[in-house]
């Protein structure tokens, strides 16, 4: 596939403040999954209000903005510390006063299972594991099987850390819905898009809870959170929404980020938004820049001799959002990466840790038993202002290594 622009290196790397600086004028940052490089634009805007006073006034402003800039209700919006932070204070408002049961994503992030894993150890609460089809999307026919008047919710990834594969969320919906209409049930569809939100459209959006962490989205660390107002007050228990509203604020926000962490991720979407319109870079299309650097990499990682690919196929590479994990017989990937750094070159290489996790997926060895028999991954992170010439100098130096 051809490269779908003709804008240089130069011209990507004047939009991100990373590359500003002498010391990483030619890094190659392929770390994307772990954290997204701030924007120049992001970073000015931000150095404006530094010493701005009563900027806490300002937040419902900034929900107001953040809301249409998403095309949703400014009541939907809430921020909070971090995705671990969130979870743990919606799973406690989930388990109140009954027997929960949660259907989770296989490849859940430790912020979504911790919170879980407590309250099944200490409280009336348990969940199950959902399966993967062959080609690494949630399987339906398992959801279906799966769902019961115990279910309190259903949890998956929009795009996984691991196989970087976007998942079929309209129809799992669709087929949580159908299960509510003709039961009478309340099952939440709640999507941890962390990964997925600076690389969807707005119009991919979906479920009825819907989160990210901020900092994997070109701003600073923090978590965006989207409820529906009726899904409020289904949560409170409370029949008028301005009621529900107040009441999750005070839980889900108590120890709100700093006002510079909001204002960050609302001028990020204001910039992708920009960016998208040709405001900064006429006839530039984010979304085929990563489309076409990850059939490129994906071909070039597959001339390598026993490698073998987390999740990701011929068949699937489709719907791959530009993060491709893997593994390589007899190579220790995680000191690779080390070497990889001394040339201002990152990506992320994961052992397994002492939780038996990686990348922060306790369940990823389960799923692909290869990383019992490597004992480290590589995962590289592709995003839009990476070029072609940054994946052949990743290639150069990654070879030298593993042959």
């Amino acid at each position: 596939m051809d490269h779908p622009t003709e804008i240089s290196k130069t011209d990507l790397h004047a939009l991100i403040s990373f590359f500003q600086t002498e010391e990483h004028q030619n890094t190659v940052y392929l770390n994307n999954s772990a954290y997204g490089l701030m924007s120049q634009a992001v970073s000015n805007s931000l150095k404006k209000y530094i010493d701005y006073p009563f900027v806490k006034e300002h937040i419902k402003d900034l929900k107001k903005t953040f809301a249409n800039l998403n095309e949703r209700e400014d009541t939907e919006i809430f921020f909070n510390m971090g995705s671990h932070c969130f979870m743990e204070r919606l799973i406690r408002i989930l388990c109140k006063d009954q027997n929960t049961h949660f259907l989770i994503d296989p490849l859940s992030h430790k912020a979504v299972e911790n919170p879980i894993n407590y309250e099944c150890a200490y409280h009336k609460a348990k969940s199950t594991y959902l399966k993967l089809d062959q080609q690494g999307f949630i399987n339906s026919n398992y959801l279906k099987s799966q769902l019961s008047s115990e279910t309190t919710a259903v949890i998956i990834n929009q795009c996984s850390n691991v196989n970087g594969l976007q998942q079929k969320l309209v129809e799992l919906d669709q087929i949580i819905q159908d299960y509510n209409q003709e039961h009478q049930t309340k099952i939440l569809l709640i999507v941890d898009a962390s990964q997925s939100y600076a690389k969807t459209k707005i119009s991919e959006q979906a479920g009825d809870i819907y989160f990210f962490a901020q900092q994997k989205s070109f701003a600073l660390p923090g978590c965006s959170v989207f409820i529906k107002d009726e899904v409020q007050m289904q949560l409170t228990g409370q029949s008028d929404l301005k009621k529900a509203n107040f009441l999750l604020s005070q839980i889900i926000e108590a120890g709100t980020p700093h006002f510079i962490s909001i204002l960050s991720i609302v001028k990020a979407k204001e910039f992708l938004l920009e960016l998208d319109q040709g405001f900064y870079l006429k006839g530039f299309d984010r979304f085929a820049q990563i489309e076409t650097l990850k059939n490129y990499a994906y071909e070039k990682l597959k001339e390598i001799p026993n490698i073998r690919f987390l999740g990701l196929t011929d068949q699937n590479l489709s719907q791959n959002l530009g993060i491709i994990t893997f593994c390589i017989e007899s190579k220790d990937l995680a000191i690779v990466a080390q070497e990889l750094k001394s040339f201002g070159i990152h990506v992320e290489a994961s052992k397994m840790d002492d939780f038996g996790a990686y990348f922060c997926v306790g369940n990823a060895k389960n799923i692909y038993p290869c990383l019992y028999e490597k004992q480290s991954a590589m995962r590289i992170s592709i995003q839009w202002y990476n070029d072609q010439d940054d994946l052949d100098r990743f290639f150069k130096f990654f070879m030298r290594y593993i042959k």
